[in-house]
């Protein structure tokens, strides 16, 4: 641990500071939170201010003007103050309260019954600020009801009534041109001040206020999930609560932030409304401000339809319907073909019969029965029918040409495709006699003819041997009896190879079945070529396991190693490596030969595989193209499978048996 770090210099203290990024630094998210917060109800106040300008004449009328009007309004509200007062005998009340303030004279009188006056003069220097009212003051004789109203009630005819006493007030109110007291007056004087100075600076500040608080709430937005240190995006403790709880409570904020604020505006005292106000809008802008920074920290998280309410529920309704599918796709896959058929078809007949009894009407509940009877008996039918056709196929699929399809009960397309099914039937027995006879004659002509052929070819054979033995002093007829000789046995094992082959092909071979352990036979092999791969100049690499045993033919079985290795002498690239493995694999046994072609390999494996196919096209070199045909046919005989397969010039076998078992008993031999 270390207990004393050295201090920073000043730049690099400097450059430390750099390296974070802005929107890193909590003291700039902070500013930009506290100027959102101010910014927007700047904004708006001032948005406010400018449209009441433009509705009361600011911005049309001059200071002098809209002073005047504005005095006019509060003169007018004090003269019916000064009516309702001498109208209900609270004179002394009135003079009180309007002495010693800039009304400089204020003279009510009251005509008819009853009829008084009173006046109020506070002294002041001349005005032509002079305003007249009038008003009615009105008596039901007979309910005793009374009001204060404008004279032009007077017009009107439901007014006009025997039972109605009616008096006049007439009110003379003067007001000076400057105001010394601190009424009514004298405010209204001061705000026509502020508005005339505030207007030209309204806009202004409404544009600057909108600027920042767009680049302040954009930055918050940029900078939300973002920490010190942390290249990846942070969740906050917001981001737990699932967007729509959160979105639902919010909403429900706002709404209890507008409840306080409407409840304001019936307040009585202006200075508890204003702060019950500020409060209100104050607690909305927080709630939204949050909302939205937690909703842009979830969208950066890449969370915010994943952790919500509806997508946990929608989710869980679609696992559980996707079990519940699931568990009816078990139950129709393990149940026949007509019971799942009937069931369907009974679910349908008591859907149908759920909405006939909901509308039913007299008469509908037989024809239900009617139709559904004649309904299920159709399906019946027709599933019969079509699970006849299907067994009908599968029995042609699985080789059982001679599956005859019964047209009982079977109607228009359903007996024609059985008809065609049975006709499909015939054809490809009569086809498959055709090519088995076909086949075996084949076989019989290349035995026939290598028959004929061997023996003239064993008398050609013995004579070139005689020719060979007896002296003669003209070279060039030793000469040839030797080709005539190499050229003879080269026949006699292409014929010997064809009728192998034919005999592999149509399974016409003895093959004995017995134990034979792979590593054994497979060495000895090896061991027989290892001087014709020294003269191909071919390296033997070897990788068999030993104790591998399994079911075939010794001598079939050392036919398939000995056509695979005189390929590989015969094809593979000198001064290359030749790979030989034997191994187990998910219980059976793989033998594999792997070496280089010396010629490119232009062909595909299955045409590799095809009898008098040879990988050199030119037939420069020997061979008759059966030794592969020949290998895999017994390999086939023997219960095995061989593979080829062709990478570039890489050309790999692999020969693949059933592991026999230790523990399992050794069984008779077998002849195939």
């Amino acid at each position: 641990m270390k207990w004393f770090t050295k201090p920073e210099t000043a730049a690099e203290a400097a450059v430390s500071r750099q390296k974070i990024p802005l929107t890193h630094r909590l003291w700039a998210k902070v500013v930009s939170f506290l100027l959102v917060i101010l910014m927007i109800p700047t904004f708006l106040g001032t948005c406010l201010g400018i449209f009441a300008m433009w509705q009361t004449g600011v911005y049309t009328m001059t200071e002098q003007a809209m002073l005047n009007s504005m005095v006019e309004n509060v003169a007018a509200g004090i003269a019916y103050d000064a009516a309702d007062a001498i109208a209900y005998d609270t004179i002394e009340y009135a003079a009180r309260k309007w002495q010693n303030s800039n009304v400089a004279s204020l003279k009510v009188v009251m005509s008819g019954e009853p009829s008084r006056q009173y006046g109020i003069t506070n002294g002041g220097v001349p005005t032509n600020r002079t305003y007249t009212y009038e008003w009615i003051f009105a008596e039901n004789t007979t309910t005793g009801e009374t009001f204060l109203a404008d004279k032009d009630i007077l017009t009107d005819p439901g007014f006009q009534s025997e039972d109605m006493k009616v008096s006049h007030i007439a009110v003379t109110i003067t007001v000076p041109d400057t105001f010394k007291f601190g009424d009514e007056f004298y405010l209204v004087s001061r705000v026509v001040q502020l508005l005339y100075a505030f207007r030209v600076w309204a806009y202004p500040l409404a544009a600057v206020s909108l600027v920042l608080a767009i680049v302040s709430l954009v930055f918050l937005l940029c900078a939300v999930g973002k920490r010190k240190g942390l290249a990846e995006i942070q969740p906050g403790w917001g981001t737990v609560i699932p967007a729509d709880v959160l979105t639902a409570a919010t909403l429900f904020g706002g709404f209890l932030g507008v409840q306080v604020m409407v409840e304001s505006t019936y307040g009585h005292e202006s200075v508890f409304m204003v702060f019950l106000l500020a409060v209100g809008f104050l607690f909305l802008e927080l709630i939204s401000l949050g909302w939205l920074m937690s909703i842009t920290l979830r969208l950066k998280l890449h969370t915010l339809w994943t952790n919500t309410i509806i997508y946990r529920v929608l989710r869980l309704v679609y696992h559980l319907l996707r079990k519940i599918g699931h568990g009816c796709s078990l139950i129709l896959r393990g149940t026949p073909t007509m019971k799942k058929t009937v069931a369907i078809a009974v679910g349908v007949v008591l859907v149908d019969g759920f909405f006939t009894a909901a509308t039913a009407w007299g008469g509908e509940a037989g024809w239900w029965f009617f139709r559904s009877v004649i309904f299920l008996a159709v399906v019946v039918l027709l599933t019969l029918s079509c699970r006849r056709l299907y067994d009908g196929g599968k029995a042609l699929a699985e080789g059982d040409l001679n599956h005859q399809i019964s047209l009982r009960h079977l109607y228009g397309p359903l007996k024609d495709h059985a008809e065609h099914l049975n006709a499909i039937g015939e054809g490809m027995t009569a086809a498959v006699e055709q090519r088995m006879r076909s086949e075996r004659m084949k076989t019989e002509l290349i035995t026939n003819v290598s028959h004929d052929i061997k023996t003239p070819l064993t008398s050609i054979i013995n004579y070139t041997d005689l020719i060979e033995k007896e002296p003669c002093d003209n070279a060039k007829i030793t000469e040839y009896a030797e080709v005539l000789h190499r050229q003879s046995d080269r026949l006699k094992r292409l014929i010997e190879d064809l009728v192998e082959a034919s005999k592999a092909s149509t399974g016409n071979l003895d093959v004995q079945m017995a134990p034979c352990t792979v590593n054994i036979l497979l060495g000895q092999a090896l061991a027989e070529y290892e001087e014709k791969l020294a003269s191909s100049q071919l390296e033997l690499m070897t990788g068999i396991e030993k104790n591998l045993e399994i079911l075939a033919d010794g001598r079939r079985l050392w036919r398939v190693f000995d056509n695979l290795m005189n390929n590989i002498c015969k094809y593979a690239q000198p001064h290359t490596r030749v790979y030989v493995t034997a191994r187990p694999v998910a219980g059976r046994v793989e033998i594999a030969f792997k070496n280089i072609s010396n010629v490119p390999l232009n062909l595909t494996a299955e045409e590799l595989m095809e009898r008098f196919v040879r990988g050199d096209e030119s037939r420069h070199s020997e061979g008759n193209g059966l030794g592969l045909s020949i290998a895999r046919s017994l390999t086939e005989l023997q219960n095995g499978r061989m593979e080829l397969s062709v990478d570039g010039d890489l050309f790999k076998v692999v020969l693949t048996f059933p592991l026999l078992p230790k523990n399992k008993q050794t069984p008779p031999p077998e002849t195939i």
